[in-house]
C-alpha cells in the first residue's frame, strides 16, 4: 500500500492475510467519499478548492502476484 506524508510516497507492506481487510476498508472508504461529493454537489454551497484537487490525500493498493 502507498500512501503520502511529508510530501513524499511511503510504502506500507501488508501480510496476504490482512490484503482483503484492507482492501475492505478502502472501499468503505471510496464509497462514504462517492456519498459525501455527491451531497456536496448537490448543495452546490462546497466547492474544492484549487490546491485540494492537486494535494488530497490519496490512497492506492496494490496486490502483490
Amino acid at each position: 500500500m502507498a500512501y503520502p506524508q511529508g510530501g513524499r510516497t511511503k510504502t506500507l507492506t501488508l501480510k496476504r492475510t490482512r490484503s482483503s481487510e484492507v482492501a475492505a476498508a478502502l472501499a468503505r472508504y471510496a464509497a462514504a467519499k462517492a456519498e459525501l461529493d455527491a451531497r456536496a454537489a448537490t448543495h452546490g454551497s462546497v466547492t474544492e478548492p484549487k490546491w485540494y484537487r492537486r494535494h488530497a490525500f490519496r490512497l492506492t493498493f496494490r496486490t502483490s502476484r
